[in-house]
């Protein structure tokens, strides 16, 4: 209100001024010879405008300091003023984090903040090492930097957020799937790298032992029931089953997945993304697609029982399932169905195979050293054993392996073909004991004989193979 009468006295004040200068103009103007409407007439619009610049002028300054202010405090998401000059240098420290990462081969990236330092992991061939070390103020940057690129809410910083995004690094797009999640010194960030020019990895070069790959191939070419790629987090059950899919790929089937999330686009594939907030759940999604005529079906995990009921009663329609599952090796796998609350009849009638696999790293083929057992060497299984005078390898390390004595990683299989006999011991309540020692008179390799065979043919280590199957 006392903003409307100041208002109202200015203008009753600037109107009795203006009057008497429009007379002045007019006077003045006839007594030089000038055009006295043109001055006038100017003189009647600049009034007007002198008085509305004189109101709104520092309102627009205002306005663009609030823009500017607006600006800067988004921006102060990038910068701390006490390590670093502007925004490009955070974004170019960054982008150098995701080089380097590619270049050391790292599958992820991991920013764990806590309350002196900001510490960068990269996980290479399954295991982490610190790459360097930031000053915890430029923690808040690095990671809203990332957000922002990943195009997730830079202001919420207590819940978790998942994004992701690609980088052009050395001519190649590489894809990052970013997850956020809260911690006690801020927010810890892990990132996943996938570089869709690598494509996809054949059967052949999984890992799988010769004498062991026509169980392989007999589960993978089947007309129906369901096969179980089985294992702990990370030990690359994705990476078979895209293997599986492309092997089997072609025009003459219907093949549908269902993931979370799509890691790599496989032709003549349907591909469907996991989306809980929308309701796309694994169960649910998998019911809906038995109505679209498939003929192979892959299921990126089996998280419940439900799921994992769809996925049985689908296998028993004439429909290929393919599924993972988290046990440690094959025969608990079967155990690990009749706690779910499985009738034993219906696994003996629908699981076709099991697959237990791990990955172990493959020693560096340019230091490697060889050396001999100086006695037996046990692995807490019956005969199961090295013994002293093989010619075995170890470790070194050198700049192509970056000093860790490793490169790259294969797999260990444990192929379980459930046929006639293994189901009948099923069906009539065998013991785990029973049914693996039928597995071992068909020719099953455990996953320990896998990784002995590995060790005398010098792909990997006697450490490596505790290490893994401990």
């Amino acid at each position: 209100m006392s903003g409307k009468i100041a208002f109202s006295i200015t203008l009753l004040a600037f109107s009795y001024a203006w009057f008497f200068l429009m007379a002045w103009v007019n006077i003045d103007a006839r007594k030089k010879g000038r055009n006295v409407r043109l001055c006038n007439s100017l003189f009647f619009f600049l009034g007007p405008l002198a008085l509305l610049l004189y109101y709104y002028l520092p309102s627009i300054f205002y306005f663009t300091s609030q823009q500017k202010g607006s600006q800067n405090a988004k921006s102060k998401y990038f910068s701390s003023s006490k390590t670093i000059n502007d925004d490009r240098q955070v974004l170019k420290t960054v982008n150098k984090i995701f080089q380097d990462a590619v270049a050391y081969r790292a599958t992820d990236i991991h920013l764990d903040p806590d309350k002196e330092k900001l510490t960068v992991r990269f996980r290479i061939d399954g295991f982490l090492y610190e790459y360097r070390t930031f000053p915890v103020e430029l923690c808040k940057a690095i990671v809203s930097a990332i957000k922002v690129l990943s195009n997730l809410d830079i202001a919420q910083k207590r819940s978790f957020q998942d994004g992701s995004f690609s980088s052009t690094i050395k001519d190649k797009k590489i894809d990052f799937r970013v997850s956020v999640s809260a911690s006690q010194y801020g927010e810890t960030m892990v990132m996943r790298i996938l570089d869709p020019s690598e494509g996809l990895v054949d059967i052949s070069n999984l890992g799988v032992l010769p004498e062991a790959e026509d169980k392989f191939r007999s589960l993978v070419f089947r007309n129906d029931g369901i096969v179980l790629i089985v294992g702990p987090t990370g030990c690359g059950k994705t990476t078979t089953l895209y293997a599986i899919l492309n092997k089997v790929n072609n025009l003459g089937k219907n093949i549908i997945s269902i993931e979370d999330p799509i890691e790599y686009k496989i032709v003549n594939t349907t591909q469907i993304p996991i989306n809980v907030r929308a309701g796309v759940t694994f169960a649910n999604c998998l019911r809906s697609i038995l109505r679209q005529d498939p003929d192979i079906i892959m299921v990126g995990e089996i998280r419940d029982v439900e799921t994992a009921k769809v996925a049985i009663e689908a296998s028993l329609t004439g429909h290929l399932v393919f599924s993972t599952l988290h046990t440690k090796d094959s025969i608990s796998t079967i155990m690990r169905l009749f706690e779910m609350g499985f009738e034993r009849y219906l696994i003996s009638s629908s699981l076709s195979g099991v697959i237990s696999q791990r990955l172990v790293r493959l020693l560096c083929p340019q230091c490697k050293i060889s050396y001999v057992l100086p006695s037996d060497k046990f692995f807490g299984q019956e005969n199961i054993q090295l013994k002293a005078g093989e010619q075995v390898y170890k470790t070194k390390g050198c700049n192509y392996c970056t000093n860790t004595g490793y490169r790259k990683r294969t797999g260990l299989f444990e192929i379980l073909v459930i046929d006639k006999t293994i189901k009948e011991l099923i069906s009539n309540k065998a013991s785990e004991q029973e049914i693996f020692t039928q597995a071992k008179k068909q020719g099953m390799i455990t996953l320990l004989e896998d990784g002995l065979t590995k060790i005398r043919q010098g792909l990997t280590s006697v450490d490596e193979i505790e290490g893994v199957l401990k």
